[in-house]
């Protein structure tokens, strides 16, 4: 049992429960390139609001049932609970262009009232 204070993201590390996002990407896709951890893990992590945006001031604020940021390492790890939401949320009709979309409206009507 780990002392007291003992950081949450150390236990499920330790538990083998949490994972880098290339692992994750091949879970879910198999070994097929559909699925680039670079990006579309992003976006998918932007959609469900899993883990703040890049660049954001509190980088721990997560869903912490899914995603734990390491502060050590300046990185994410995603538990097998967040695997297998996404696995599921990918086989809903049109969830992946969904997710592919976030945020493209908005960056749309910016460019277009700036023009």
């Amino acid at each position: 049992m780990p002392p007291a204070g003992y950081p949450a993201f150390l236990q499920y590390l330790q538990s083998g429960r949490v994972r880098k996002v290339q692992p994750v990407v091949k879970q879910i896709c198999g070994q097929s390139a559909c699925f680039i951890a670079s990006y579309h893990h992003a976006k998918a992590c932007e959609f469900y609001k899993v883990r703040p945006k890049k660049g954001e001031p509190s980088p721990e604020k997560t869903k912490i049932e899914y995603c734990q940021y390491d502060d050590a390492h300046k990185d994410y790890v995603f538990t097998n609970q967040w695997v297998d939401f996404l696995t599921d949320e990918l086989k809903r009709p049109g969830r992946y262009d969904q997710i592919m979309n976030v945020g493209r409206t908005k960056k749309r009507a910016e460019a277009l009232s700036s023009s």
